[in-house]
């Protein structure tokens, strides 16, 4: 397994010094990288002027790339045709070292691909989550923010004296949090589906994602949030409606594609909202549906199902342990950080 990824990927590596900005306590990363380790067995030179900020004008989702660099909104990563920026989380790394890369995994650039397959499939990349409060992906462990940042966050960080360390993709997590925008704390990027907690906790068995159903012929494919039918089910993000179909026991679900993933919302009523319909655009935290009627049980539930949208195809198949298409991934995390919609 090792020898097949060490041929397809490459990992930068840099010779790099920690710093901080007293001024501000602003921990950051400052890697002057000297030459590229390739485990495809090719190499190139990168330059240290590559990763700083020349301009502010690389932006998309009002995120801000270093110059050479572009936002991907799916992967959520700042990259080049065959690149993406770090540093990345110390779970990312440990993955990667796991995998052989050695010191290259300390790298402020990875390869896109291999950067993309660690970094996991939720919100914020793996080993970091996001913080319903601030919105800002963070790892508690190193008490780490990882950007890209917004503009008026960097240009608070420089405004308190942390000058090129602002452009930097990881902050201290309190320098992070007392620099952010007080516009930045308004609207999250997503929210839970209820307006309040489930009644019961969806990350423990049977409700969790993955736990065994028929027998363990089969694994739970997402997270059971119960509830009272009638309920109200509110989209996590904004999106488009691209199905509604019968789902479960006099059930339905309705399938939304939020564009950096798909949910599914399963067991809601067949009774819609007016204007919820297949092809109609939902904002974050808008009213989509309502808990249903499981017929011949007694309890109901959201079931939520996320998938990355990478695949195409129906959401159910007859193959693999969760019998679901194969961009499917666990929501947990996520569902855990959201916050509720307002």
């Amino acid at each position: 397994m090792i020898r097949s990824i060490h041929r397809v990927f490459s990992i930068v590596l840099g010779h790099c010094k920690f710093s901080a900005v007293l001024v501000c306590s602003l921990a950051i990363v400052s890697c002057g990288i000297e030459e590229t380790v390739t485990l495809e067995k090719r190499s190139h030179t990168v330059d240290s002027k590559d990763l700083d900020i020349l301009s502010l004008s690389t932006r998309s989702a009002g995120l801000i790339c270093p110059s050479n660099f572009q936002y991907n909104t799916s992967t959520r990563l700042c990259e080049t045709s065959t690149e993406a920026l770090g540093p990345f989380p110390v779970k990312m790394i440990n993955q990667c070292l796991s995998y052989g890369g050695g010191e290259a995994c300390r790298g402020a650039i990875w390869s896109r691909s291999f950067a993309r397959s660690l970094r996991g499939s939720g919100v914020c990349p793996n080993g970091s989550t996001r913080d319903a409060s601030s919105g800002l992906c963070i790892d508690r462990n190193n008490e780490s923010a990882f950007g890209p940042f917004t503009e008026a966050h960097i240009k608070n960080c420089q405004a308190s004296g942390g000058g090129r360390a602002c452009e930097q993709l990881r902050w201290s997590l309190s320098f992070a949090l007392a620099t952010l925008p007080e516009s930045e704390t308004v609207e999250p990027d997503f929210v839970f589906p209820f307006a309040g907690p489930a009644t019961a906790d969806y990350t423990v068995p049977p409700r969790s994602f993955g736990s065994c159903r028929s027998n363990c012929s089969r694994l739970h494919a997402g997270a059971d949030l119960y509830g009272p039918i009638g309920r109200p089910v509110y989209a996590v993000a904004d999106g488009v409606i691209t199905d509604f179909h019968y789902f479960y026991r006099g059930t339905y679900a309705l399938v939304i594609d939020h564009g950096v993933f798909v949910v599914r919302y399963g067991e809601v009523s067949f009774n819609l909202p007016r204007g919820i319909s297949v092809g109609q655009r939902v904002r974050r935290g808008q009213r989509i549906g309502s808990v249903g009627d499981l017929q011949g049980l007694n309890i109901n539930m959201l079931h939520f199902e996320r998938y990355t949208g990478e695949a195409r195809g129906p959401l159910t198949t007859s193959t693999g342990p969760y019998k679901r298409r194969w961009d499917l991934v666990d929501p947990t995390e996520d569902l855990i950080a959201w916050p509720y919609p307002r």
